[in-house]
């Protein structure tokens, strides 16, 4: 396991598939105000596809999906997997959003973001995906 003789991870060629969210953590005050470890008890799918640049961060209620889909970027040397959400699906239709509530709602817009969006990841297998 660990990284290759070159210092790469592995973890890009791990990542594309299906991935469900089954515990978060959050911020320092997320930690303070609820405990540093939640269950999710919904359904919420992120899907990568490394070779595409493709991701989906999809939350799912039976017959009823709110799916955010873009472009991704991965980052070895930082093991940091950056990504802009463009397009927002409700029940698999897209869903045009203006400017002012894509830039609300963390999505790509004319205004640049405080803090790109990304996962930093710590372990990558066949089964689990580490991320903060």
């Amino acid at each position: 396991g660990g990284t290759s003789s070159r210092g790469e991870s592995g973890f890009e060629s791990l990542l594309t598939g299906d991935w469900r969210l089954i515990y978060t953590t959050g911020t320092k005050k997320t930690e303070d105000e609820i405990g540093r470890v939640n269950y999710v008890p919904i359904t919420a799918v992120q899907r990568f596809n490394m070779e595409t640049k493709f991701i989906r961060n999809g939350v799912y209620f039976g017959p009823i999906s709110l799916e955010f889909e873009g472009s991704l970027r991965w980052l070895e040397d930082r093991r940091r997997l950056e990504f802009d959400f463009e397009d927002l699906k409700i029940c698999g239709v897209s869903f045009p959003l203006p400017d002012w509530l894509r830039s609300a709602a963390g999505m790509k817009s004319s205004k640049p973001y405080k803090k790109q969006p990304a996962f930093n990841f710590v372990a990558v297998d066949g089964r689990v995906a580490a991320a903060r």
